[in-house]
């Protein structure tokens, strides 16, 4: 359930490569330039908010794989099929 079926986390783990290989030693990603990731990953700012609290993870959105209790035609399915 944690994870995704994009490359999100990839662009995400290209992006803070190449930002610690421009740094050098004392690269902190939880302190790097969040307009310049933002522009490396094509992120809003506060899509790459969260990301950078969640420890530069890429999650699921938080309702994923939960189901409707009912649909809206739910009571009239039977009518809806009868409908040539």
């Amino acid at each position: 359930m944690n994870e995704r079926h994009d490359d999100l986390q990839e662009i995400i783990d290209a992006a803070l490569r190449e930002m610690a290989a421009e740094e050098g030693d004392g690269f902190d990603p939880q302190t790097c330039n969040l307009a310049e990731f933002c522009r490396r990953t094509g992120l809003t700012r506060s899509r790459a908010r969260t990301v950078r609290a969640h420890g530069f993870r890429a999650l699921p959105h938080g309702n994923s794989g939960r189901r409707t209790a009912s649909g809206v035609l739910a009571g009239h399915t039977g009518l809806v099929d009868c409908i040539p």
